[in-house]
């Protein structure tokens, strides 16, 4: 059932984008195998809008997240819509990932049982886990609700790369007799991508989507879904073995192929707490020079930074809040974090 995001706009605006602020798409196709050994995400239990946390098995970062376990949030009220902490009415805003922009239900419309497993697993060793997360036989909310069709059904997996961050969203065989109207809430067709800070006003600091057809999308973002003139989705309905693969990217805008939300940028600051590492990039040729001050104001670490990355141990610090300030010639940065 559909349900508006209960968030309130609540974006610090010291705080940099997070910890990757460009993500690139490398879309292949490899064959769809249904996992294994897996563990059960529902218990046989008909979901409708569920709530769910799932442990992912290891750490993992996207934007300005770290998080050990990802969440399907009552709230928001679309099967497929992950995020990395748990959504309350009093949230002030999401990030995430959009596996599919569908309202999924449970096809077992007697509400008894589960026609519609969701399960998950996680392979390999350490540190290169795969994390996957698997809704198979998943139905689509407006057919059945209207009693205009009971066929139409998605399988579906989202692999989680531990070390990399790589996100993976891969379809596997699906039957869609219905009109994408119906399938895709007006859109062209599935809503792929990914949301940091969305609030209630569907406001973000950046949201990346597939667009384009299905067998060749490219990537496009944006920081607003009511600037969009139609749903955002791809064009037609992925074929058995689609993967869609997000890989998190450090440089500028024209890199990467991005639209001019991303104007070029000429530096980065990102803190990992899981790490104690406080990371400065910088992009062009300018010297620039940082400072961390602790909330008394005094100084903490001082140096010089130079095109390229400058890692800051923060071991030593003692816990709170700080302040870095980054500057060069022509512009200054700042940037808060907690040890």
């Amino acid at each position: 059932m559909k349900k508006i995001i209960l968030f309130i706009s609540l974006l610090a605006p010291l705080c940099s984008f997070g910890q990757y602020r460009f993500y690139k798409d490398s879309t292949y196709t490899q064959s769809f195998n249904f996992l294994t050994n897996t563990s059960s995400v529902n218990n046989n239990t008909y979901w409708d809008d569920p709530e769910f946390a799932i442990p992912i098995g290891f750490t993992f970062h996207m934007f300005s997240d770290t998080t050990d376990s990802i969440h399907i949030s009552q709230e928001i009220g679309v099967g497929a819509f992950i995020t990395m902490d748990s959504v309350l009415p009093t949230t002030a805003f999401a990030t995430g990932i959009i596996a599919h922009g569908s309202d999924l239900v449970d096809r077992d419309t007697s509400g008894n049982g589960s026609s519609s497993p969701i399960s998950y697993t996680l392979s390999g060793t350490a540190p290169s886990r795969i994390f996957k997360l698997e809704w198979k036989n998943a139905g689509f909310f407006n057919p059945i609700d209207n009693a205009t069709s009971y066929d139409d059904f998605i399988n579906l997996q989202l692999w989680l790369h531990e070390g990399s961050d790589a996100i993976e969203v891969r379809f596997g065989n699906g039957n869609y007799v219905s009109s994408n109207n119906d399938l895709y809430d007006g859109g062209p067709g599935p809503l792929v991508g990914l949301f940091d800070s969305l609030d209630f006003n569907f406001d973000s600091r950046i949201i990346y989507y597939l667009k384009d057809s299905v067998g060749a999308p490219s990537i496009d973002s944006f920081t607003s879904v009511l600037s969009l003139p139609l749903p955002p989705g791809m064009d037609g309905n992925p074929a058995a073995g689609s993967v869609y693969r997000f890989n998190p990217r450090k440089g500028p805008a024209s890199t990467t192929g991005y639209t001019a939300v991303n104007s070029s940028v000429s530096n980065d600051i990102n803190y990992y707490g899981d790490r104690n590492q406080l990371r400065i990039d910088i992009y062009t040729n300018d010297a620039f020079q940082y400072s961390v001050y602790d909330m008394q104001g005094q100084p903490v670490s001082a140096g010089n930074c130079s095109k390229g990355r400058t890692l800051l141990n923060t071991s030593s610090f003692a816990q709170g809040l700080y302040i870095v300030k980054l500057r060069s010639a022509t512009e200054q940065t700042t940037f808060k974090f907690v040890r």
